[in-house]
């Protein structure tokens, strides 16, 4: 635990290593902003970071305040906040867990990844799952990305058995908020997560309407291929 910016099981501020083959497992893990199971902060100023083969599990990721930058808290099971350098996350899961941001600029939500901000294409999101999980915010929460803002793909990714709640706008069952129109394509992915829009349901992979972060963001619509929103049993 902590209560600090870039709080994570693994690695808090990553600047330039490879993760590969970690686990978190029955941990509760507490900060002011970019909170995860795996890494809290990844820049990859040196080249790509890459994060494969690792898994959070039993274990709670809370934020408590928010970045001043841009108005989010950033809270995921693996990684909270990507910069643009960084690599592909790959064959990653969180199972029995809590992703919760606190407050009304608790925004930035997400099952896998917080902020995905690569702008390369070839860097992706992929072979990823959440499963048995609550993810809860203010905005912008989604079941494997909570903001989807530059062109990294995701791909081969579901999510079940998954609660996930905004207070205010933009939930999505892969993608909470998706920043440009057209990018970042959503390739063979399906939710069967429960949506809650301040307690209304919601059935959609892309959340949808506004978030005030560094400037006000309208969600849009990426291109979506064999993606599907599936209503949960019951």
């Amino acid at each position: 635990t902590g209560t600090g910016e870039e709080v994570a099981g693994i690695v808090g501020q990553n600047i330039s290593a490879h993760i590969y083959n970690c686990s978190v497992e029955s941990t509760n893990i507490e900060g002011y902003f970019d909170v995860a199971g795996i890494t809290g902060h990844v820049f990859g100023d040196y080249g790509e970071v890459d994060i494969l083969n690792s898994y959070v599990k039993n274990s709670t990721m809370r934020t408590t305040g928010y970045s001043t930058a841009d108005n989010c808290a950033y809270c995921a099971g693996i990684c909270a906040h990507e910069k643009v350098g960084a690599g592909n996350i790959k064959n990653c899961y969180v199972i029995s867990s809590r992703m919760i941001a606190e407050g009304d600029k608790g925004n930035g939500v997400g099952g896998i990844v917080g902020n995905s901000s690569s702008n390369n294409a070839s860097e992706k999101i992929e072979n990823c799952y959440v499963t048995g999980c609550e993810l809860k915010g203010n905005a912008a929460v989604g079941g494997i990305v909570a903001i989807s803002s530059n062109v990294r793909p995701i791909n081969n990714c579901y999510v079940t058995a998954t609660s996930i709640y905004a207070k205010t706008s933009t939930v999505g069952g892969i993608c909470g908020l998706n920043k440009t129109a057209n990018t970042a394509p959503i390739t063979n992915c399906y939710s069967a997560a429960t949506l809650s829009l301040n307690g209304t349901p919601q059935y959609n992979c892309v959340g949808t309407g506004d978030l005030m972060c560094e400037t006000n963001i309208t969600s849009t619509t990426p291109a979506i291929t064999n993606s599907y929103y599936l209503v949960p049993d019951g």
